[in-house]
């Protein structure tokens, strides 16, 4: 399978399955991260192909496509979002981490 270009094994996305099976007991969590994980939630693009009356641009910053790959990691509404997340685990941590995406 490729997701964002990239392939990947059947063995790594057993494995993330595993690894999703044992996180939570919680099966409204477990759901949503199978979501997640397999793309199961009909984001803007996707719905537009199948009702042409939507708007294929993202729901949070209603500028680009509502891809899965912008919604996430691309949009600026997101952007924020995982630099809120970034900060509050350096100050756990009490350490800088390395960013993994440029702003």
């Amino acid at each position: 399978a490729k997701i964002f270009g990239y392939s990947i094994e059947l063995e790594h996305w057993e494995k993330l399955g595993e690894i999703n099976y044992k996180l939570t007991m919680s099966a409204a969590y477990k759901e949503n991260l199978y979501k997640v994980l397999f793309h199961w939630h009909l984001l803007s693009a996707r719905l537009a192909k199948i009702f042409p009356n939507k708007s294929v641009k993202c729901w949070k910053c209603d500028h680009k496509q509502g891809t899965f790959f912008h919604m996430w990691w691309t949009c600026p509404k997101a952007k924020k979002y995982w630099l809120k997340i970034k900060n509050w685990v350096e100050e756990i941590m009490k350490q800088k981490t390395e960013a993994l995406a440029n702003g």
